[in-house]
């Protein structure tokens, strides 16, 4: 094939073994496939809170519904959404009593 003195492709085969290979390294026992890295780098950059439409880009979707999959609600995530929440009230409370001791 011609395009493979060009560009090679590997085999669907050869990509699962590399995938498991690191998943016997890592001591991972779960079947490690193309899906499972592309699932666990969405939900990933979900928790670190990358906007929803730069995951749509990074991953080639058309549509936001399909990166929406990945939103994937923690514990962790729902405790730091909380904290920012409130450092924006604190912030909020303090610039007011500032203003309020500006305007006296």
């Amino acid at each position: 094939m011609i395009a493979n003195l060009f560009f090679p492709l590997s085999s669907r085969d050869s990509i699962w073994f590399e995938f498991h290979s690191l998943g016997v390294a890592l001591g991972i026992n779960e079947n490690l496939t193309a899906h499972v890295a592309r699932h666990t780098f969405g939900v990933n950059m979900v928790t670190s809170g990358i906007s929803m439409e730069s995951i749509a880009k990074m991953m080639g979707h058309s549509n936001l519904r399909s990166t929406q999959v990945y939103a994937v609600i923690t514990d962790d995530k729902i405790s730091k959404d909380m904290d920012k929440l409130m450092l924006r009230r604190e912030t909020k409370e303090t610039d007011q009593n500032k203003n309020k001791e500006d305007g006296k």
